[in-house]
């Protein structure tokens, strides 16, 4: 009908004064007009009531970067997986190389605190390798090298022998028995020097110490660390480190 008022514009309250007094007059006497006008107004009620729009700025960047993150991580996974047993032989050869470097370049001078460490670390032997002279000479030879000493048969019997490898020191030891008990000769290849020992006014030649409560006197000569090591005196130990040692 021609007569009927703009309701959109009374939801919007655009009608004001006689205009919207009478759109009024008109729904009181025009029921599809004001079923219209109701329809309206709720939907507009309606609309008013809508939430606000969510901000997915944020969280859409975090999406991104955690997708990129997951890439990157499969592309190192990737990697990986392709190269696992080159890096791993890479990593091996290296620990191999440093193993060999610290064995080649093990302490050139023995200390006090290492000789105990040497002699807990060797492997015993049967005792007829070392049951005479020329035995002990020949695993002498075997298992250190040209060591200078010098066997007899006057001198004390060997009754154990052992040797083994310290940081790529050759190590031989010999424990001998005599009318005193028994003593322990000890000879390191390798070696340039002693360190820590003290000393001793007996046999000029030589340092002692003490290891274990057990009296040690020590020498070097010609590449070679040798121990003399017993419950008897440092004069005792000098003397036997003389009847065994081979004079320049």
């Amino acid at each position: 009908m021609s007569d009927c008022p703009d309701l959109h514009l009374m939801v919007d309250g655009v009608l004001t004064g006689e205009e919207l007094a009478s759109a009024h007059a008109h729904l009181d006497v025009c029921p599809q007009c004001k079923g219209q006008y109701e329809a309206i107004l709720s939907l507009k009620r309606c609309l008013g009531q809508l939430p606000e729009p969510a901000d997915c700025q944020k969280p859409w960047k975090a999406c991104i970067d955690r997708l990129n993150e997951i890439d990157k991580a499969k592309r190192i996974d990737g990697f990986i997986g392709k190269y696992a047993w080159g890096i791993c032989g890479a990593f091996l050869a290296l620990i191999v190389l440093a193993g060999v470097h610290n064995r080649a370049l093990g302490p050139s001078n023995v200390s006090a605190g290492q000789v105990a460490q040497m002699a807990s670390s060797l492997m015993p032997v049967s005792s007829s390798r070392v049951s005479n002279p020329n035995s002990i000479q020949q695993f002498m030879n075997e298992s250190v090298g040209n060591a200078p000493l010098a066997y007899n048969t006057s001198q004390p019997r060997a009754v154990s022998g052992a040797r083994g490898v310290f940081y790529g020191h050759p190590i031989v030891q010999l424990r001998f028995v005599d009318d005193k008990g028994s003593f322990v000769l000890l000879v390191i290849g390798g070696t340039d020097g002693l360190e820590g020992f003290d000393p001793i006014s007996v046999g000029n030649r030589y340092q002692g110490s003490q290891m274990a409560s057990v009296n040690c006197i020590g020498w070097a000569d010609r590449g070679f660390a040798l121990f003399v090591m017993g419950d008897r005196s440092l004069a005792d130990l000098c003397k036997i480190a003389e009847s065994v040692r081979i004079r320049e």
